[in-house]
């Protein structure tokens, strides 16, 4: 076999190696699985009521402040995405329905409820059985016991890649005990099932409801299906005492038109005294020279115009590393975003806000939450996959190696091959 044949087949090898490799490797960055929850293809999530509703074997279930994960047989499985959890079951026939409601206190929950019995499973989760006539809507409310003129509440933001922090973070809510945790966005680093997975683990330690807003990076890839499916509807709002919390998906652009619709029309509609407003990405940046906020300079001032109208009391933010305070037109905004992920500076610490609101007004508290800096490496976006996945990766990173080398040593036998008949005809 002449070198020119040789050359010819250590190039095609290589070629078709790498290009299957690079097919794997793509193929493993495009696909995520899909979240399946039992019933899901028969649930709707009714958008900014965070009504979730499913219809099944001849009965209802609407949950109002909570989505439901799963409907098999006669066990429903809801979780609360708010305070006050309003359940409404209807069926055509007679039987017993097994309730399940996790992200609430389970030591203290109360039940508004024609004597039912209430199952508290400890740290989160309360379960209860309700029985239905043909034809019957029964109704259910659980409500926190706290005080809703004097209460508090955690706000932390940009858990991703930093989930011991987030765990310390939890631990102090457990000793604290405040009404709610809010975990204001970028809660996951790429988007992926095992990393939502991995952050329902942490939070799922907490004894009080962990509430959570939508960031840039919890929507990559497949992240918006799992966010509402694990999480809830992107944006929605409720009211505590003489408090209003609304929650807003807002995207490195700033607020789209649906939800600027919605914002103002909740805003107009509200008549409680405080209102809170969370999102993820600032529409201003207070760092002099950087812009790490709403690029669209229309969407910001729209935004800023409505916080001013209807003089909203906070609007806390995250998506810049660090701790931010600033004030625009009479309205407070507070940054936190040192929940895990890599700080934006040296002079930067991880931390969470605990906020109180009573008769006296509202406090604001920033513990510093020790832990070390987290660093990247260069696997760290393919921690995400499973091992199967990961595998792949290494294979397929091991064949384009191969793929490269031999395309390599193709293209130098090929040319000396050249070279060595270019000298045969001089020589001539």
């Amino acid at each position: 076999m002449n070198r020119r044949l040789i050359s010819f087949t250590l190039l095609a090898s290589g070629f078709i190696l790498a290009v299957f490799a690079c097919i794997v490797l793509l193929t493993l960055l495009v696909r995520q699985p899909l979240l399946y929850t039992q019933g899901s293809n028969q649930t709707e999530i009714a958008g900014s009521s965070n009504l979730s509703r499913t219809i099944q074997n001849g009965r209802t279930a609407v949950i109002e402040d909570g989505i439901i994960r799963s409907f098999k047989g006669n066990k429903l499985l809801v979780r609360a995405t708010g305070l006050i959890v309003r359940l409404r079951l209807t069926s055509d026939k007679r039987e017993k329905i097994g309730i399940r409601v996790q992200n609430v206190n389970a030591e203290s929950v109360g039940m508004a409820a024609d004597g039912l019995p209430i199952r508290r499973e400890p740290p989160n989760t309360v379960s209860f059985d309700l029985d239905l006539e043909p034809g019957q809507t029964r109704s259910v409310t659980l409500y926190p016991a706290d005080n809703p003129y004097d209460f508090s509440f955690f706000v932390f933001g940009d858990s991703r890649g930093g989930l011991n922090v987030l765990s310390r973070i939890i631990d102090d809510m457990n000793k604290k005990k405040p009404l709610f945790g809010l975990d204001n966005g970028d809660l996951v680093t790429n988007g992926s099932l095992s990393e939502y997975r991995d952050f329902m683990d942490v939070i799922t330690k907490a004894k009080e409801p962990v509430l959570t807003t939508i960031g840039n990076h919890d929507s990559r890839m497949n992240g918006l299906s799992y966010y509402e499916s694990l999480l809830g509807t992107p944006y929605c709002s409720f009211s505590f005492g003489e408090c209003h919390f609304i929650f807003l998906r807002t995207t490195e652009k700033g607020l789209d038109e649906t939800q600027y619709r919605w914002l103002e029309s909740d805003l107009k509609t509200n008549h409680l005294p405080k209102v809170f407003i969370f999102a993820h990405v600032p529409p201003l940046d207070p760092r002099p020279g950087k812009n790490h906020a709403f690029t669209n300079t229309g969407q910001r001032d729209l935004f800023l115009d409505l916080m001013k109208r209807y003089r909203v009391t906070r609007v806390y933010l995250s998506h810049i590393h660090g701790y931010h305070r600033f004030e625009r037109d009479g309205v407070t905004y507070v940054i936190s975003g040192g929940a895990g992920a890599v700080l934006e500076s040296a002079d930067s610490y991880y931390h969470y806000i605990d906020v109180r609101v009573n008769s006296e007004g509202i406090t604001e508290k920033v513990v510093k939450v020790p832990a070390s800096q987290v660093v990247k490496t260069v696997v760290e976006p393919i921690k995400q996959y499973g091992s199967e996945d990961i595998r792949a990766f290494w294979v397929s990173v091991g064949m384009l190696s191969i793929g490269g080398c031999l395309i390599a040593a193709g293209l130098i036998l090929f040319f000396i091959d050249i070279r060595s008949e270019v000298r045969a005809r001089e020589t001539a």
